[in-house]
C-alpha cells in the first residue's frame, strides 16, 4: 500500500489518491503490468541498461502464432476511457465462455487503433480440441439421479458405462471442437447473454470478423498479438 487510508482494497497493487484517501489509482493496472514492472527492476538493478526504457525487443519466432484466435470489429467513435474498459470486458467475457466450452485459454488481451478498429486476441493451447468429451454421471447409489442422468444422456451417448468410483459415465461428440466455429456460433446465437457489454452489442452486430492470427493485416492488432506470442526476453533472460 502506497499512501495512507482506512479502506481495504482488493487489487495487487494500492495507490492512494492524494486527493481522495478512500480511491485507489492502483485499480488500472493488472497483475500482468505489475508483475513485468518487478522483474524488470530486479533485472535493471542487477545489470543496469539502457535497453529498459526502450520497447523490447525479440529475436524469438512467434512459433504460438498458430494457436491465435482474433475478434475483429469496427467501432463507433467514444472516449477512450469508455472503449478499453468496454473491450478489456469483452475479452475477459469471452475468455469465460472459452474455457466454459472446455477450450484452454492461455493468455488474452485487447487492443484497438486511432481508427476505430478493435480486436480481441486469444492464445489457445489448442484452437482445436477432442471432439468428444466424458460426462460423468451420479453413484449407482442414487437412484433418482441416475435415471435423471440416463434419461438426459442415453441418445446423446457413444458409450454409457460405470466406472471404478461407481458413477455413470457418458462418451459424447462434442458440439464444438473448433474455438473459431466455437465463437461465431457464440457471438450468432447467443451475443446477448455472452457477457459482452451492451454498448459494444451494436458494434457487433454491424460486423465482427473471428479469423486466425495469421490473416491479421492491422499493425496496431499485429504489434498486439506479438507481445502475447513472443516472451520478453527483458525480464525473462
Amino acid at each position: 500500500v502506497i499512501g495512507k487510508t482506512m479502506k481495504k482494497f482488493d487489487s495487487p497493487i494500492v495507490l492512494i489518491d492524494p486527493i481522495d484517501n478512500n480511491r485507489n489509482l492502483g485499480t488500472a493496472i493488472s497483475i500482468d503490468n505489475l508483475g513485468k514492472f518487478v522483474l524488470a527492476s530486479r533485472a535493471f538493478l542487477k545489470k543496469p541498461s539502457k535497453k529498459f526504457f526502450k520497447k523490447p525487443v525479440s529475436n524469438r519466432i512467434m512459433k504460438n502464432v498458430d494457436k491465435i484466435v482474433v475478434v475483429q470489429f469496427r467501432f463507433k467513435d467514444r472516449s477512450d476511457d469508455i472503449i478499453w474498459g468496454q473491450i478489456k470486458r469483452a475479452s475477459n467475457a469471452l475468455k469465460t465462455q472459452l474455457e466454459l466450452g472446455e477450450f484452454t485459454v492461455l493468455r488474452n488481451s485487447s487492443v484497438k487503433d486511432e481508427k476505430e478498429n478493435a480486436a480481441l486476441i486469444f492464445l489457445l493451447h489448442a484452437k482445436k480440441i477432442e471432439s468428444s468429451l466424458v460426462r460423468v454421471g451420479p453413484e449407482i447409489s442414487s437412484k433418482d439421479h441416475c435415471e435423471k442422468f440416463i434419461l438426459a444422456n442415453f441418445k446423446k451417448s457413444q458409450l454409457m458405462w460405470i466406472n471404478e468410483e461407481g458413477k455413470i459415465q457418458s462418451l459424447q461428440k462434442r458440439k464444438y471442437d473448433d474455438a473459431i466455429l466455437f465463437l461465431k456460433n457464440l457471438l450468432k446465437d447467443n451475443l446477448k447473454n455472452c457477457g459482452i457489454p451492451k454498448g459494444l452489442e451494436k458494434d457487433f452486430k454491424s460486423g465482427v470478423k473471428i479469423i486466425n492470427a495469421s490473416k491479421v493485416s492491422n499493425k496496431s492488432i499485429k504489434d498486439a498479438i506479438a507481445s502475447i506470442a513472443v516472451t520478453d526476453e527483458t525480464i525473462f533472460y
